[in-house]
């Protein structure tokens, strides 16, 4: 008799998607850090890590909040929001192809 195990929660492709997030978003401000000689190359690497939500954020119209966000609460704010929709873009994906590949 084959017991069914019950559905857990935790997305292993959200997990996997939340963690190549977090190591691009240390390896850049850590590079971004050390480029101390080249300020703009600098605010790029800075930049990428929140640039995604920054852009869905201009595309409904609140961008006039970004004007004089400095980066410790951009990345406060925007990191573990984007961290969030990116496991729910992982346990979806998931859910999808558990359902078509059983």
């Amino acid at each position: 008799m084959k017991t069914k195990l019950p559905k857990s929660f935790l997305s292993y492709t959200g997990t996997i998607l939340c963690s190549i997030y977090v190591f691009i978003t240390i390896l850049c401000v850590v590079l971004a850090l050390s480029a101390r000689s080249d300020p703009k190359g600098a605010f790029v690497l800075l930049q990428l890590p929140v640039a995604p939500m920054i852009a869905i954020l201009e595309g409904i119209g609140v961008s006039q909040f970004l004007r004089n966000v400095d980066w410790i609460t951009a990345y406060v704010t925007f990191v573990p929001a984007t961290l969030i929709m990116l496991y729910a873009t992982g346990y979806t994906i998931g859910s999808i192809a558990s359902f078509f590949f059983r």
